[in-house]
């Protein structure tokens, strides 16, 4: 399982939220399991576009730059 803290990066995170979603793809996992992972996953998200949004706006002001 990979560990996710503050200093986690985009790879990581997306790492994690691929394994959350073989867990929940399991036929295994409890309704509160399922619950909280899903929570999880959906924080990862928010978590990984934010970085995704602060990476196209560094491009878009590094190119703009150039011009």
């Amino acid at each position: 399982m990979t560990e996710i803290n503050d200093k986690s990066t985009y790879e990581e995170i997306i790492t994690r939220i691929n394994e959350i979603v073989k867990q929940l793809e399991s036929p295994d996992s409890s309704l509160d399991a399922s619950v909280a992972l899903f929570e999880e996953g959906v924080k990862l998200i928010g978590r990984a576009n934010k970085m995704l949004e602060e990476a196209e706006q560094k491009v878009r002001f590094l190119t703009e730059s150039e011009v």
